[in-house]
């Protein structure tokens, strides 16, 4: 039977368990755990997106905005970085993260 039912988040998470590197799972994890209630109810929701665009947004908002756009970036590079096999590579990302850690959210720069 086919279905077009495709799996959540956090299955595709669970799933990565034991068959991507353990950091690039805690990154999705801490990723999910922090973003994940504000993303699902401004995408969902519709609300905040009705309320924001007669409103104005305010300008935290929009920096965490751009923050977690960037965070998503940067996982996808660290992932890019790590499943290459090379350490340099890594290494490099992580001195990137390092670096701009004034445009990441807190969990990817502690």
């Amino acid at each position: 039977m086919i279905t077009d039912q495709k799996p959540s988040n956090s299955e595709m998470i669970a799933k990565m368990k034991g068959k991507a590197p353990e950091q690039a799972v805690l990154m999705f994890n801490e990723f999910k755990d922090v973003q994940w209630k504000g993303l699902n109810s401004y995408v969902h929701g519709g609300i905040h997106a009705l309320q924001h665009h007669s409103a104005g947004y305010p300008e935290q908002l929009v920096i965490d905005i751009v923050k977690s756009s960037n965070a998503l970036l940067s996982m996808t590079a660290m992932m890019a970085a790590i499943l290459t096999g090379n350490k340099v590579i890594a290494k490099d990302v992580s001195q990137i993260q390092n670096k701009h850690k004034d445009c990441l959210p807190v969990l990817l720069t502690n």
